[in-house]
């Protein structure tokens, strides 16, 4: 097998830290000697999640990535830069292209709203295949939630038996690794005194508005290594509309989904179609009350948890995910001989 490999991914406040997630996690299962990773995005947040790297690149365009690519003979990269922000802006397809123009190998992570042209597209969503437009006649696609790509540790406690519990006691809040909205705080505040154990992550320090004599039971976290722990542990996880939902639903966990920005995509759409949590919608501090009601009568609804529970070991069975994790790598390792 070739020792090298490239990495291609954006990262911010906004676009969060889901797409950085998965090639992470496919760089776990690939075990490539080395990987370039090519980084676009706040060098803030570069810095915090590569330190322990090497061979990292901050870019601004895709012309210096392939003066790498090519002083380092490298002729295959992984791309996760299926983002709104570009696609919105039509900029995934400039970009894949770019790459494609330059007789690249291109592997890629694909929301099926854009264009796909990668030799290998993998579009982890539940979504109808006759809706995507695929331009390159010799790609292969990776198609369905099946080929959600989670962590080893995520797999290890898959394989546990989760219990429900009648009675809250421990809740994690987790709604996206930066929450550029600060939404976690503010449902934070919404349930910090009704006496259970809380474990928020936000990737921000601690809102100065909360008082600190009061989070006795609550443990706030910036960034962790160890969320699939915690995901299992919990009696109900509430998080975001990004990655997470999946990691929540492969562990059975029973989860509010609480969004930042999409209610309305045919990806979530088809998502909650699964029922596998329950969704509150675009959180908005005006509407506070409602949101609080809202979670506290989840809290208390012991049978839609157990629904939940039961629908997300139904219809996110792990093992399948894990058959389809390999069926991914075998396919990539096949083209790096």
């Amino acid at each position: 097998m070739k020792s090298k490999a490239a990495f291609r991914v954006d990262i911010s406040s906004k676009i969060g830290t889901g797409h950085l997630k998965r090639l992470q996690h496919l760089e776990e299962r690939l075990k490539i000697k080395k990987i370039f990773w090519f980084v676009s995005g706040e060098k803030k947040l570069i810095n915090f999640f590569f330190k322990k790297k090497k061979n990292v690149f901050t870019i601004k365009n895709e012309t210096a990535v392939y003066k790498t690519l090519k002083k380092e003979k490298i002729n295959l990269i992984v791309t996760d830069i299926s983002h709104n922000k570009n696609i919105l802006e039509k900029k995934v397809y400039k970009i894949l292209n770019f790459y494609k123009k330059k007789n690249i190998f291109l592997i890629s992570f694909d929301d099926p709203r854009h264009v796909i042209l990668s030799d290998i597209s993998i579009i982890p969503y539940d979504y109808e295949r006759k809706k995507i437009n695929v331009i390159n006649k010799n790609c292969k696609i990776f198609l369905g939630k099946k080929y959600t790509f989670f962590s080893k540790k995520l797999e290890h406690y898959s394989s546990k038996n989760k219990k429900i519990s009648k009675q809250i006691s421990k809740v994690l809040i987790s709604i996206s690794g930066t929450d550029f909205q600060n939404i976690g705080d503010e449902i934070l505040n919404l349930i910090k005194d009704i006496g259970i154990s809380i474990t928020i992550i936000s990737g921000k320090k601690i809102n100065s508005k909360i008082k600190i004599r009061k989070l006795k039971k609550i443990k706030y976290l910036n960034f962790t290594n160890s969320i699939e722990k915690l995901i299992f542990n919990v009696d109900v996880a509430i998080v975001g509309e990004g990655l997470i939902k999946y990691e929540t639903s492969i562990l059975n966990t029973p989860t509010l989904l609480i969004h930042q920005k999409d209610t309305k995509s045919e990806l979530i759409k088809r998502f909650l179609k699964h029922h596998t949590c329950k969704s509150l919608g675009i959180y908005h501090k005006k509407y506070r009350e409602f949101f609080k009601k809202e979670i506290l009568s989840y809290f208390k609804d012991y049978n839609l948890r157990l629904s939940n529970y039961r629908n997300a070991k139904k219809k996110f069975y792990a093992k399948d995910m894990i058959k389809g994790q390999n069926k991914i790598i075998r396919t990539i390792k096949s083209k790096l001989f």
